[in-house]
């Protein structure tokens, strides 16, 4: 069987690739928001959903009370209260 030795490649500047758009059709924007909501995200996420800080995101998994992974997401601030996409 012949063996083909490619060259290593690198990885390419974002500045040299092309204008990408992709269609999130399937997608929705879930919105968590109100007094009780750092405390309910809290119970049902595996991140420490108060001590995220205003401008970044964090990856959580949704798990149910056996501990099963039900979804993954990435949770950020919105407005006066929390978003992922799902």
């Amino acid at each position: 069987m012949p063996t083909f030795t490619l060259p290593p490649r690198q990885p390419a500047a974002s500045s040299r690739l092309p204008l990408t758009l992709m269609s999130l059709d399937s997608w929705a924007l879930v919105s968590v928001a109100g007094a009780d909501s750092t405390a309910y995200l809290q119970g049902q996420l595996t991140l420490d959903v108060a001590a995220l800080d205003a401008d970044h995101h964090s990856p959580a998994a949704h798990c149910d009370a056996k501990g099963k992974m039900w979804s993954n997401l990435r949770l950020f601030h919105r407005g006066e209260g929390y978003a992922y996409l799902i």
